[in-house]
């Protein structure tokens, strides 16, 4: 007797949405959707769910409310929404005020399984390890949460704080200081054990997942590390 399961997905529904900036303003950017159920769905009858995002405001609770309601409507087990968009972010030269804008990408995913609906907030961005060897790196940060807005500018800044960002030095006095930084910067056991170090005491935060990746030109392979933690 063979057991069947049917699946659907639906990747790549590019939509013009708006995200809350911390303080005041937004960021109107173009996200990238998909959506994964249990059992036989058409997939084009995702779109209208979707529909209702552009041009408005997303956050991980209006996710929520999408996952509902495919649920609701086809009585699907597992539901998986995802959004990412690189988002712009804005660098200022202390001296010379001199601006340029850097490309963050980040992200949301909300999954209900067995009724439970669990978030995501991730972020995704090039830094610069030391094992050795200085290694350009690409670092992933996954924080689970309860479905608090999380904002993506207090998550960068916490891993600014920690470990070097590869952004663009806009100045000479910059440049000496991004030298230095470059000279003394963490190897990737410290990296990750400060970073999952952060949100260990946040209430709203339940897992934390870590993977920091780069090219080794010695070894001419790809290596990635990884540190998670999960609250009981």
């Amino acid at each position: 007797m063979r057991y069947y399961e049917f699946k659907t997905k639906l990747e790549n529904l590019c939509l013009p949405i708006i995200l809350a900036k911390k303080g005041k303003g937004d960021y109107k950017v173009v996200a990238n959707f998909s959506v994964k159920t249990s059992s036989f769905v058409a997939p084009e009858s995702f779109i209208k769910y979707f529909l209702s995002q552009s041009n408005n405001v997303v956050s991980p609770k209006s996710l929520e409310n999408i996952v509902e309601l495919i649920h609701k409507d086809y009585g699907v087990k597992f539901v998986e929404i995802s959004m990412f968009i690189d988002l712009p972010f804005e660098r200022m030269s202390q001296k010379d005020f001199v601006e340029t804008t850097v490309m963050y990408r980040v992200g949301y995913k909300c999954v209900l399984y067995r009724k439970k609906i669990t978030h995501y907030t991730w972020v995704k961005l090039p830094v610069v390890s030391n094992d050795i060897i200085l290694n350009k790196s690409e670092l992933t940060l996954v924080l689970e949460h309860d479905g608090a807005n999380l904002y993506f500018e207090d998550i960068i800044f916490s891993i600014e704080k920690i470990i070097v960002p590869l952004d663009a030095a806009l100045t000479s006095e910059e440049k000496e200081v991004l030298r230095e930084k470059l000279k003394n910067s963490k190897n990737v056991r410290t990296i990750l054990s400060e970073l999952s170090n952060v949100y260990e005491n946040s209430s709203s935060i339940q897992s934390c997942d870590i993977q920091l990746c780069y090219h080794s030109c010695i070894l001419n392979t790809d290596i990635c590390h990884n540190l998670e933690w999960k609250k009981k």
